[in-house]
């Protein structure tokens, strides 16, 4: 499914005129409100509450009524990082769409198909006693993947207006609301504020941050 995806997406980029071509970048702030883990003694550690910090990166391109983004978002948040690495917490979200926007006036919705995911790795290098808790946290080196066929659609207003909500073929392993906005009369240059959040049966983040686009 996927060589057939990817050769698609060749097909239609190489058989028409792109008409349009640009790169986005933003940065956000948000927190895990869960984090399912496994420690060193092999036992599942559940988490929240965690802050992180966020930056994404990515291409849009527009060729004919075919448009496809390719991007990724990387979350982290690093805890005594100058002095050993103590704790880390890592989630990269690689991402690649292809849709054809169906437009009336202002409003435009349109399916969408993709691959990509969740990378997620929480580290912690020697076991930590958490006083606010009054318990242990044991070392972890742990790391986990999330990668398939992307489904779902997105919702636009205008220039000003713009959401998404994207899925796995198990939506209980990893969903993608988003939503980007700004005021209807911003002129192009003015960035987006932008809301996302991830779920999955053991994974729960929150972001909000701002988002370019040149």
């Amino acid at each position: 499914m996927l060589q057939k995806l990817i050769a698609l997406f060749i097909f239609l980029l190489f058989s028409t005129r792109i008409v349009y071509a640009g790169m986005y970048y933003g940065f956000d702030v948000g927190y895990t409100g869960k984090n399912v883990y496994e420690d060193s003694c092999g036992a599942k550690v559940e988490e929240a509450n965690i802050p992180l910090m966020g930056l994404s990166t990515g291409y849009t391109a527009k060729a004919s009524v075919v448009e496809c983004i390719l991007g990724a978002h990387v979350g982290f948040f690093a805890m005594d990082f100058l002095r050993g690495n103590r704790e880390f917490i890592l989630f990269v979200d690689p991402v690649a769409f292809l849709y054809v926007p169906l437009r009336i006036g202002e409003f435009g919705i349109s399916p969408v198909v993709g691959y990509g995911g969740m990378h997620r790795i929480r580290y912690i290098k020697e076991r930590t006693y958490l006083s606010a808790e009054e318990q242990y946290v044991n070392p972890a080196h742990f790391s986990d993947t999330v990668l398939d066929i992307l489904y779902g659609g997105t919702v636009v207003y205008g220039d000003w207006l713009n959401s998404s909500f994207v899925m796995v073929r198990d939506i209980e392993a990893l969903h993608v609301f988003s939503l980007q906005f700004r005021t209807p009369h911003s002129r192009r240059s003015v960035p987006y504020i932008s809301f996302t959040y991830k779920g999955g049966e053991e994974i729960r983040t929150f972001g909000l941050g701002l988002t370019f686009y040149r």
